[in-house]
């Protein structure tokens, strides 16, 4: 057994010597593997280190290469540098503005609105009358900041005297005796049942109208309400007046006033009807005789500005201390109420608020800081909401006019966000195309060095990363300047508009300005050092090292390979920009439509725009030799023949590199052309829907129903008494105020219908109104001058002039006839025929577009009076109310006549129970606007010139750099350096009055068309701009294209000014060299 065991152990002692040398074998072959495998790795690492210091040495070889080059070229170094800081600085500064701009639509709506963000009121359709203020504060506010910033307000019609008027013989107005019931106690003899103001009248004459405003100051400046309002609380017994109606009454600081206004609503509701039911029953003539007051204040201040309290029309305003009124009014009842004094004084006022004022928790600001409107809009409903919720919807009303003031300037603050918005583009795409222009020269005149480079083993990776490291020494510099920079720009033009709009504080926004401007900064250099570093390595070695060639070539030859694999980069180019062009028009525009996005669809018109200024600057190159052969014989005929054989030259030796300078000209000064029309037609739209609305420049407005056929004799007279005054016009109240009925156009079938409001007008109106706004689409033969005449005709009495919707919604025509319901149940008819189909009108709503369904008709006075009689039987012309009237100023009055006659129809209004309309107040509240988009358009001008400048510095240097050969020859064989130098400032200016003349042609071309417009038998060719044209179709507004002639000779005076410094003193310079010097130049 154990022999047997030793016999196998001995048969496998060979195996297992195999198997222990096998195993020794690989042990040390991978003890082998392992020491190489170290060896490789020292290898690979000593590889990696030998690298990175090659990388660290040539990395540190093109910083010196560039630094050098910076140090002997510090002219197109600095212009670079200059460039990198102008773009930063003005992304910065054009965005963090263009963050602020909200707060100038906000100062312009609060100015003609005031600064309430939330208004609320009892509601129309409740018994109440009065809030409990307190109660409301109690329940509303609390820990909700949102609703802390409140204040109650009374607004009462009030008659105002001027004591000083009054015939004070026997009479004392301080006595409430003599002020109610007359001097002799007889109560005004027979005038006293009639009226409780005949005694003050009959001392001191007619009153003035005015409206006393009960404000409490604390409470509204806590809340912010009224932020421009520089008067403290009125003492006790006094009041504010506005200046014009301080003119009116003929008062003065410290003047004394008699204020006649009703109380008998808080009589009736704030007293026990035991206490009042002395005075008659609250209904009668007796109790609201009773409860009429005549309380005597005296003049404390007088304001010309709301300052935010009111809107800017509140220039009949009376301002009284909330707090301090029931004190007041206490001491003078009437003396058959005196025994009411200790429970009336009692009354809380607080208790019986007419409206309460909310805002928006401070700064308020901050939440109107978006340029969406929409946002805005959310943000003030989503307060109102709450707010409404909390007080008990159903019990009050609330209005919101800041917003809907906000609403109308929404299509401005788009325009105006779209302009900023080009403007940075624009401005980036001129810097780009500088920085290219810089460093494509930089790259031409280094073609030898890097020649030089390349040979000795440079290779392109190497070529690419020192053109890289130049561009960066240039861009990370400006990049830190130009913030720094916009820092201080932006500070200086925050407190410039702070200045300007008399802001007390401006709030924080948070911007991306320092990100877009880092982008920016480094994009615009990445970018533009694309083509030079193409051009760079596509120079031949034997190109670049040839030194005794010339480089100034009027011919070149190309060869191209047709198995050679080039990009078309042209066709990649054309390619995108059809592809975004068709997903421009076939998707995005459908979007915009479909969504309603007016910002959307602006922008889409406004790319339009810009590809139509970029197209025609590109197919004005092909004319541009023209123009420079045309303007070198025009402006410098008297220059010797040889001067201009060698202009022409010049012109077309370097017309390549020229060529960059003539685009940068010609689309700077395109784009200044079309930024200028822009912002003075953000302006000129403003003043003119201004215009519209009020009708004419003067008018009057009459809110209650005063009768025409008595209001036009005052009128008239005064008219005929005022020279300064030709005509004038009037319209009546609309048949739905005069009725109380809604009234709507149907078809005769009575299957189509629109909502309608009539108004009557005398023949004039049309003459009168301000021109413009009349677009007539289709009307009747006939006769008469004006429109107007002809509804006065037998035909026009059964005729209204109605909108031009009515043609397209209803297929109307002038033979067509519609039916007018007067009255909805039981329904009534009246059958009438178009006179004319209007596209719009002044003063009135008319319109071809289905946006304004709701439009109003003309008809005349007798046809007006005929269709209320279906109503009210024996209802005539007389009865009539006037609504407005429209004053037609002689032509060529200078402002202080045209403020001379405002004055007059201030008096005139306030005697017929009227109120005053001049149109060039609602100017005032855009006038800061408009100077602050003229500081704008100023600075966008002078940046695009300095940018040009630029450019055009760095080609006309590069010029005289590159012939510095051929002025050698030329000094030799006897020409002067004064010669020389006016060749070359010859030639810039050519260079630059070419591209001017072409940018400025450009401009006009997209900022105008020809519109033939026909009109019986007349073509009328009239030059309107296509963003005005635009303009016109949303606005409906008759605005015309409108170039500043000084604007243009600053452009022209400026392009020649920079012509001459560009190319003189670098001309002179080198002229102080000597001529083996530039006969050995590379």
């Amino acid at each position: 057994m154990d022999r047997g065991k030793e016999e196998e152990a001995m048969e496998n002692e060979p195996l297992r010597e195999q198997d222990q040398l096998q195993e020794d074998e690989d042990a040390a072959q991978h003890s082998q593997i392992s020491l190489h495998g170290l060896q490789l790795d020292k290898r690979e690492k000593r590889s990696v280190m030998q690298k990175a210091t090659a990388q660290a040495k040539n990395l540190n070889i093109d910083k010196t290469m560039a630094l050098r080059e910076a140090r002997g070229n510090k002219c197109n170094y600095i212009l670079g540098l200059a460039s990198c800081i102008l773009a930063v600085a003005l992304v910065a500064t054009m965005n963090t503005l263009f963050e602020y701009t909200p707060l100038l639509f906000l100062s312009i709506a609060e100015y003609n609105v005031g600064e309430m963000d939330v208004t609320v009121l009892p509601s129309s359709w409740t018994s109440l009358t009065y809030l409990n203020y307190s109660n409301v504060r109690s329940t509303v506010g609390g820990e909700d900041v949102l609703f802390n910033y409140s204040s109650p307000r009374w607004s009462i019609y009030t008659s105002a005297w001027n004591t000083k008027l009054c015939n004070n013989q026997g009479w004392n107005f301080r006595d409430a005796s003599d002020r109610y019931l007359g001097k002799d106690g007889s109560s005004c003899g027979l005038h006293a049942e009639s009226s409780t103001s005949s005694c003050v009248a009959e001392q001191c004459g007619a009153p003035d109208s005015a409206d006393l405003y009960l404000i409490d100051s604390y409470l509204e400046e806590r809340m912010g309400l009224g932020s421009h309002w520089h008067l403290e609380a009125a003492p006790p017994g006094s009041v504010y007046l506005h200046k014009d109606l301080a003119t009116m009454l003929n008062a003065t600081v410290g003047s004394e006033l008699i204020l006649q206004f009703s109380l008998s609503d808080l009589f009736s509701i704030a007293l026990p009807r035991s206490l009042t039911a002395p005075l008659g029953l609250q209904d009668s003539e007796q109790f609201r005789s009773s409860t009429t007051i005549l309380l005597p204040v005296r003049v404390s201040s007088i304001f010309e500005q709301t300052g935010g309290k009111f809107n800017e029309e509140a220039t009949n305003a009376v301002v009284m201390e909330y707090g301090t009124f029931i004190e007041a009014v206490s001491k003078n009842l009437n003396p058959n109420a005196n025994y009411l004094q200790d429970s009336f004084s009692s009354i809380d006022l607080y208790e019986y608020a007419q409206y309460v004022c909310y805002n928006l928790p401070p700064p308020r600001s901050v939440f109107y800081m978006k340029n969406d409107y929409s946002v805005v809009q959310t943000k003030v409903l989503h307060m109102m909401s709450r707010l409404v919720t909390k007080i008990g919807f159903e019990y009050i009303d609330a209005s919101i006019m800041l917003l809907g003031e906000l609403r109308v300037l929404r299509t401005v603050s788009i325009f105006l966000g779209l302009i900023i918005s080009i403007i940075i583009v624009a401005l980036v795409f001129l810097l780009c195309l500088l920085m290219y222009s810089l460093l494509i020269i930089s790259v031409e005149n280094r073609a030898f060095d890097l020649g030089v480079l390349r040979m000795v083993g440079m290779t392109r990776r190497g070529v690419i990363r020192l053109l890289l490291l130049q561009t960066f020494l240039t861009s990370i510099p400006g990049w830190a300047i130009g913030l720094l920079v916009s820092k201080f720009l932006v500070a200086a033009v925050l407190d410039l508009l702070k200045s300007i709009f008399e802001w007390k504080t401006i709030p924080q926004v948070e911007t991306f300005s320092i990100q877009y401007a880092t982008v920016i900064g480094l994009l615009v250099p990445a970018v533009a050092v694309i083509l030079p570093i193409r051009k760079a390595l596509s120079v031949s070695l034997t190109d670049a090292l040839d030194i005794r060639r010339n480089k100034v070539v009027a011919v070149k030859v190309s060869l191209e390979r047709a198995s050679q694999k080039i990009i078309p980069t042209p066709l990649i180019v054309i390619g995108s920009l059809m592809t975004m062009f068709g997903v421009l028009v076939y998707y995005m525009f459908p979007l915009a439509l479909l969504t309603f996005n007016l910002t959307l669809l602006l922008y889409i018109f406004f790319a339009l725009l810009m590809g139509i200024l970029a197209g025609l600057v590109l197919l004005s190159m092909n004319i541009e030799r023209p123009v420079e052969y045309v303007i070198t014989n025009i402006f410098f005929w008297w220059s010797e023949s040889s001067m201009r054989t060698t202009l022409h030259k010049n012109l077309i030796a370097h017309r390549t590199r020229n060529r960059k300078t003539t685009l940068m000209y010609s689309l700077s000064l395109a784009f200044v052309v079309f930024v200028i029309v822009l912002l003075s037609m953000q302006i000129e739209q403003f003043k003119l829907n201004q215009l519209r609305k009020n009708g004419s420049v003067l008018a009057m407005y009459c809110p209650t129903l005063v009768k025409a056929a008595w209001a036009a004799r005052q009128i008239e007279e005064f008219v005929q008494e005022n020279r300064l005054v030709e005509d004038f016009a009037l319209v009546s109240h609309s048949f739905r105020s005069v009725t109380s009925q809604s009234n709507s156009i149907r078809t005769l079938g009575r299957v189509v219908s629109a909502g309608n409001d009539v108004y009557a007008v005398t023949p004039n109106f049309f003459k009168v109104a301000s021109e413009g706004f009349l677009t007539i689409r289709d009307q009747l033969p006939s006769y008469f001058d004006q429109l107007t005449e002809s509804i006065y005709s037998a035909m026009g009495s059964q005729s209204m002039l109605i909108g031009s919707l009515y043609m397209d919604k209803m297929a109307m025509t002038l033979n067509s006839s519609f039916l007018l319901q007067l009255q909805g149940e039981p329904a009534m008819y009246e059958r009438l025929r178009p006179m004319a189909f209007l596209d719009g009108v002044p003063k009135l709503t008319m319109s071809r577009y289905p946006a304004r369904q709701f439009q109003d008709a003309i008809v005349s006075f007798p046809t007006f009076a005929r269709l209320v009689r279906h109503l009210k039987d024996g209802y005539s012309v007389r009865d009539i109310p006037l609504y407005f009237t429209l004053f037609k100023l002689k032509d060529g009055l200078s402002q202080e006549e045209v403020d001379e006659i405002s004055d007059q129809m201030s008096n005139l209004a306030s005697d017929i129970g009227c109120r005053p309309r001049d149109v060039r107040n609602r100017y005032r509240g855009f006038q800061i606007a408009s100077d602050a988009m003229g500081i704008f358009s100023s600075l966008t001008t002078g940046v695009a010139l300095i940018v040009s400048f630029f450019s055009l510095v760095s080609s006309m240097f590069a010029n005289i750099q590159e012939q510095a050969k051929e002025l050698g020859l030329l000094r030799a064989i006897g020409v002067t350096r004064n010669w020389i130098a006016r060749l070359y400032t010859m030639e810039a200016t050519v260079l630059v009055l070419s591209s001017a003349l072409l940018g400025l042609g450009i401009g006009a071309i997209v900022a105008s068309t020809v519109n033939l417009k026909h009109e019986e038998r007349i073509i009328l060719t009239k030059f309107v701009s296509q963003v005005t044209a635009q303009q016109t179709m949303f606005t409906q507004l008759p605005l015309l294209l409108k170039l500043p002639p000084e604007i243009i000779v600053v452009i022209l005076l400026g392009a020649v000014g920079s012509a001459c410094l560009s190319s003189y003193f670098p001309a002179r310079r080198i002229m102080q060299e000597k001529i083996v010097k530039l006969l050995k130049a590379r």
